[in-house]
């Protein structure tokens, strides 16, 4: 998975990255080893077709 756009709720981010950088980066590494695949919970042609190109 990854962090497509973020918001900062009273420069929440701003202060990770200044004061906590090493806990923004763990939480960045724990949302990128997601695999978004395996926890979807609906099912479409379009997900299945994509999820078998990538195993081929």
């Amino acid at each position: 998975m990854k962090i497509a756009e973020t918001y900062s709720h009273l420069n929440g981010l701003e202060f990770l990255l200044v004061h906590k950088s090493d806990l923004w980066e763990n939480i960045q590494s724990v949302i990128a080893e997601v695999d978004a695949l395996l926890l979807m919970t609906f099912s479409s042609s379009i997900s299945h077709s994509m999820s078998e190109i990538e195993l081929t």
